[in-house]
């Protein structure tokens, strides 16, 4: 589904007229982001949600800081595209990471101190990573499964740590007259739900928060 919105994503800057540029959603840097807080940008064709966490070093509990909604410009768009692809790009380069003792790896985001990494597997259908292992490159223990509960938009780490903090999403089509048309007709509107999961790399315990409300056709990133 996600390969939909960016089609429509992508439609939407092709109308407009403008490239992709490398801009904060707000159009300039918000202030907390010298904090080296996690911070999410969530697009869709109205507005972009920009989410600030708070994360203790230790992993042990997330919070949402703050959260603004900014009215749509075409630069926050390009940029949560840009940022999008990048990071995708990015994790398909290090797949070799752990091309040794696992199969089937599509892309891999590594801890900044290499000691960790969260693997994940596309699904043949649909492209997307509904999948995930979490990966010890300290030693030689079996990858762990993790218990995901939608499709992986994007991948960090709390700061100065090995801990993963995994950005998900449920999807679903509208589920209302319009929504019946739309499907229809072949454009069916798709709705997401966003999620931040924080994981205990000892444990393999997970930590879930849900972000927002649901959002149409959306597309996710930390930034």
């Amino acid at each position: 589904m996600q390969k939909n919105v960016l089609c429509a994503l992508a439609l939407t800057l092709i109308w407009a007229g403008l490239r992709i540029s490398p801009a904060w959603s707000t159009g300039q840097v918000p202030a907390d982001a010298a904090t080296n807080e996690p911070v999410i940008h969530i697009t869709n064709y109205e507005s972009t949600r920009v989410l600030m966490l708070a994360v203790p070093h230790d992993g042990s509990a997330i919070t949402i800081a703050s959260q603004t909604e900014v009215a749509l410009n075409t630069v926050s768009l390009a940029d949560t595209m840009n940022a999008y692809n990048l990071h995708w790009r990015d994790r398909k380069a290090a797949v070799s990471v752990v091309s040794g003792p696992m199969h089937n790896v599509q892309w891999v985001s590594t801890s900044p101190d290499m000691r960790m990494a969260v693997a994940g597997y596309e699904d043949s259908s649909s492209g997307l990573v509904t999948h995930a292992s979490l990966v010890d490159l300290s030693s030689a223990a079996a990858p762990y499964k993790l218990d995901l509960v939608g499709t992986i938009s994007d991948v960090s780490w709390v700061p100065g740590t090995h801990i993963p903090l995994i950005l998900e999403s449920t999807e679903y089509m509208r589920k209302s007259p319009w929504g019946l048309l739309a499907a229809i007709s072949g454009h069916p509107i798709e709705m997401q739900q966003y999620f931040i999961d924080i994981v205990d790399p000892v444990t393999h315990g997970i930590q879930r928060a849900k972000l927002g409300g649901e959002v149409e056709n959306a597309i996710a990133v930390f930034r």
